[in-house]
């Protein structure tokens, strides 16, 4: 049951009824729980310090559990948050303004930047390097989505990539970022900012890729393949090698390392809270891990690393 050298987290909670229970487990069989008085609690997420954060889309708060684990600080913000990110050197938050435009926030600690840039709803992901920052925007009103990049130099907007439906992902592969969407990946060049699409192998009538990761020069892609998990892969040449088909319901997942964690709701009613499933690239194997039942349901997970 040992699934990697860390802690999973896991966190219950209802949208609008108080109580939300924080699991964590080290073996997927014995959980500690802590209950605290929060409702409408989505989202985990966990930063370069092990640090583990309950967010929300609504609320005007958000907690960072403290090391022990048994409580709670509260940070207030003047709006919701779409996404929050922080590095070592950087600290990035999108912020959900109204419906017409959300906030771009970000400090620098490299470029010693402190800025916000306005932008239509809505900020949904991000990822970095050295040079730029790649910002996720749906734009709702023109029914687009766009890929923004800018420049950690000066803070300034360098290009808008338009995309062909809203980015579930944005990875780095090789000499490119990979904005993963629906129907394509997206590979745009870290240096002239040329665009390359790849279709699925797969009929887009069939259902949508969702999550990437580079291993070893191949891109591994997470497909909603009819409601069940699809591993496609892509190989240096940007063609498709194989796709494994896994007899696991498509939840909420992502990559981790070389595996692919899955995350199901149960209903209430059922006997488990949920089930984790945990696919290895390199084993090709799957282990799995139920949920302890709860008056919630389950909402999201992350693994946090040992040091």
């Amino acid at each position: 049951h040992k699934i990697l050298d860390g802690t999973l987290h896991f966190i219950y909670s209802h949208p609008f009824d108080d109580g939300s229970y924080y699991l964590k487990t080290k073996d997927g069989l014995n959980f500690e729980k802590v209950k605290f008085d929060l409702n409408d609690i989505s989202y985990l997420y966990n930063d370069f310090d092990n640090n583990v954060y309950l967010l929300s889309q609504h609320a005007f708060s958000y907690y960072k559990i403290t090391k022990k684990g048994d409580d709670i600080v509260e940070n207030k913000i003047p709006f919701p948050l779409t996404f929050m990110f922080k590095d070592q050197n950087l600290e990035v938050f999108g912020i959900n303004k109204d419906i017409q435009s959300n906030t771009l926030d970000v400090r620098d600690l490299k470029y010693h930047k402190k800025y916000q840039i306005e932008y239509p709803t809505y900020l949904s992901l991000m990822n970095y390097d050295d040079k730029y920052i790649y910002l996720s925007n749906d734009v709702i009103d023109q029914e687009k989505s766009v890929i923004r990049i800018i420049s950690r130099e000066n803070g300034e907007e360098v290009k808008t990539i338009e995309i062909s439906s809203t980015a579930t992902d944005l990875v780095f592969y090789k000499d490119k970022v990979v904005a993963v969407t629906d129907h394509f990946l997206h590979f745009i060049d870290k240096n002239t900012f040329d665009v390359m699409d790849v279709s699925y192998p797969l009929s887009s009538a069939v259902g949508e890729g969702d999550k990437a990761i580079s291993i070893n020069n191949k891109l591994y892609v997470s497909y909603n393949n009819k409601g069940k998990v699809s591993i496609l892969t892509l190989d240096e040449k940007y063609k498709w090698e194989n796709t494994i088909n896994l007899d696991i319901n498509y939840g909420s997942g992502k990559f981790i390392d070389h595996q692919f964690f899955v995350l199901e709701q149960y209903e209430l009613s059922e006997d488990a809270g949920g089930k984790l499933s945990v696919y290895d690239i390199t084993e090709d194997k799957v282990t799995s891990i139920f949920l302890p039942k709860q008056d919630r349901k389950v909402q999201d997970f992350v693994l946090t690393k040992n040091n």
